[in-house]
């Protein structure tokens, strides 16, 4: 009779307890072993190219202006209070000169809200768990909207900055985003419009075809405004070879361009 080679090496007929023993031991290094594999396999799914977001809408890809939006109109009737009105009216006078409107943009700071995201630059959008991000080729900045549940900081805990602290909720697949904390030193667009540091945005981004996007911004400002103001855009999915350049805001600098206003 043969004798049989045990687990441990020996040639003893393991007891009854003791294969019971193994076969629980063998039993729970294949349970791990599983738990393993399928972690990795679900944090390669979330980093993956191309993996699916979960959101109820895809806006994943490169996107440029579809038309002249509002960005480039100097002349907005903004529902400013009347001590902020003239401060516009003086602003507009300049223009109407023909002299360089300076703001942080002039000196390659970046753009603020709702600045960001009027373009002709192209953005990208990258969709990931919890998060919805915005490339700019324009100044090469980046936006983070949060969608994982979080709340805006508490005010005095609430740091401005250029775009502000951003989180999204989806109504069906419209993404919502509110947005408060930005900077009261940037402006609203080309036109040098002014806003306090007050300012709070809401913008409803949908996709009205595989290939557009439509996006609107409702602005309110309980210091500069006497009303909220609502502005659009709509932007055109970029040609699938298109991608998002390198942009140095300092190699297109020039004193003559760049100058700031004589006091």
């Amino acid at each position: 009779m043969k004798k049989c080679l045990c687990i441990d090496g020996s040639t003893n007929r393991p007891s009854g307890s003791r294969r019971g023993a193994i076969l629980g031991f063998l039993v729970l290094q294949i349970v791990a072993c599983l738990v393993a594999v399928d972690s990795a396999m679900a944090q390669s799914a979330v980093h993956a190219p191309g993996a699916a977001p979960t959101h109820p809408a895809d806006f994943s890809g490169i996107w440029m202006d579809a038309q002249e939006s509002e960005r480039f109109n100097r002349k907005l009737e903004l529902p400013y209070r009347p001590d902020w009105a003239e401060r516009y009216r003086q602003i507009r006078e300049r223009v109407a000169r023909g002299e360089h409107i300076h703001d942080g943009t002039s000196e390659c700071l970046p753009p603020g809200m709702p600045h960001f995201f009027f373009f002709l630059y192209p953005i990208e959008i990258l969709m990931t768990p919890g998060q919805v991000t915005i490339l700019t080729e324009y100044f090469n900045e980046t936006r983070r909207i949060f969608t994982d549940g979080r709340a805006h900081p508490p005010a005095d805990e609430l740091e401005a900055t250029f775009r502000g602290h951003s989180i999204g909720r989806w109504q069906g697949k419209t993404l919502v985003v509110d947005t408060v904390g930005v900077r009261a030193d940037t402006v609203f667009s080309a036109g040098g419009q002014p806003h306090s540091d007050q300012m709070h945005i809401i913008e409803r981004i949908h996709a009205s075809g595989p290939n557009t996007l439509e996006w609107e911004a409702t602005i309110e400002d309980p210091v500069a405004f006497l009303h909220p103001y609502v502005m659009n855009a709509k932007l055109k999915r970029a040609p699938a070879q298109d991608e998002i350049r390198e942009y140095v805001c300092e190699e297109n600098r020039t004193p003559e361009v760049y100058a700031p206003p004589k006091p």
